[in-house]
């Protein structure tokens, strides 16, 4: 017996249950919509779904195009009966043709949100990005192969090195934007004058290499300011530029990375940082209490929280109020207050900065975080932000392949 119910006007899915000596057999037909309320046999591909050991046979008889009001589809359900070569391989291609248009795209992403959602330490080395899954880590990262290559001490010896990478790295934003090149170097030189107000920057070019990553100058045209260029880079991993920004990051990172011996920064007060942001929401499946992951950028956060909810009020404003107003809290161990061994190997306060008051407690590119907890906001404004709270972790001590973040 066949129980048939056909959904909606536009012929988008009829169910068939057959049912054939107790076995029930899911038989899924897509008809393709038409302006017409027409079904061409030609245009359905059929699913079939083996729950028990018997090979259930259908046939559609082929008939040209069924009207609605006199639509027959009889669907013969036997035991035994052997298709003929051609008809197997006609159904068959029916079958990969719907697989690979409505399918297996659905398949991989629910089975890689699956996996993502469960992971633990270690266990996932890619995760789902937009259009499909993705297996760029740190592991396996441009940057880290830059990253490697250079020290501070070499690359960053003297002031020139610094300025002439910064202006390579500004002249490929330029070609990759397609900006204009005057506008390019008029960039460059506000940078450049900027840093050279500090008296002592002749002597030290890394405090020089900071106080670059604060500056609230911007591109024309674009309102980009420096560090989110150098982000940006970071995110992408941009091979042809990429190396420039590695050794930028490297005189960064100097000043805040513990285990180079300046382990005596301020410590955060409260033990916790803030930082504050925006997040879309098809991105928010990503923050899972229990997940572990790395940021694919430099992190940047405050001490102060009230600085924290203005960044995010600003970047709420700026995305037209699409995206949900978001504020992490990052807690850092209480015990480092007291104890050096205790703090986070790879942050701290950035030393020189061009903004007064910000207390900007930095992250180095790739830092590892565990999700600790998330509170959603029913109306996610700046005021009333979706909260998530993390811990972070020693780089070293952690898996490269871990998932990065998509967004943060």
């Amino acid at each position: 017996g066949i129980d048939m119910n056909v959904a909606s006007k536009d012929g988008s899915t009829a169910l068939m249950r057959a049912y054939t000596k107790g076995h029930t057999e899911t038989v899924k037909v897509l008809v393709f919509a038409s302006p017409k309320p027409t079904i061409n046999l030609k245009d359905i591909a059929i699913t079939i779904r083996k729950n028990t050991l018997y090979e259930e046979i259908l046939e559609i008889f082929e008939s040209s195009v069924i009207t609605f009001a006199t639509t027959v589809i009889v669907i013969l359900c036997t035991l035994g009966y052997t298709w003929s070569q051609r008809k197997t391989g006609v159904l068959q291609r029916k079958i990969d043709t719907l697989q690979l248009k409505i399918g297996d795209q659905e398949k991989d992403i629910a089975h890689w949100q699956r996996e993502a959602q469960t992971a633990k330490n270690g266990e996932l080395d890619a995760l789902l990005r937009l259009g499909g899954p993705s297996i760029k880590t740190f592991a396996n990262s441009n940057f880290k192969i830059a990253y490697d290559n250079h020290s501070a001490e070499v690359s960053l010896k003297y002031q020139h090195q610094l300025f002439t990478v910064l202006e390579k790295i500004i002249n490929a934003f330029v070609n990759t934007k397609q900006l204009e090149p005057a506008d390019g170097e008029a960039f460059f030189k506000s940078l450049q004058t900027e840093a050279f107000q500090q008296t002592d920057l002749h002597e030290n070019v890394l405090k020089a290499t900071q106080l670059l990553w604060t500056s609230a100058k911007t591109f024309p045209e674009t309102g980009r300011e420096l560090c989110s260029i150098l982000n940006e880079i970071i995110r992408k991993d941009d091979a042809n530029n990429i190396e420039n920004v590695a050794i930028i990051a490297r005189g960064i990172a100097a000043l805040c990375v513990a285990r180079s011996g300046l382990k005596t920064s301020p410590f955060p007060p409260d033990s916790r940082v803030y930082r504050g942001a925006v997040l879309p929401s098809d991105k928010m499946w990503f923050y899972e209490v229990g997940r572990m992951y790395r940021v694919p950028g430099f992190l940047a956060t405050s001490f102060k929280r009230g600085v924290a909810v203005s960044f995010s009020k600003r970047a709420w404003l700026a995305n037209n109020k699409k995206h949900a107003a978001v504020i992490y809290i990052v807690d850092v161990d209480p015990d480092g207050k007291t104890d050096i061994s205790k703090r986070c190997e790879n942050a701290g306060l950035v030393i020189g900065s061009h903004v007064d008051g910000e207390e900007e407690y930095l992250f180095v590119p790739y830092s590892v975080f565990t999700v600790k907890e998330v509170k959603l906001s029913k109306n996610p404004n700046y005021k009333d932000p979706h909260i998530i709270r993390l811990e972070p972790h020693d780089n070293a001590l952690q898996p490269e392949a871990l998932p990065l973040a998509p967004w943060y």
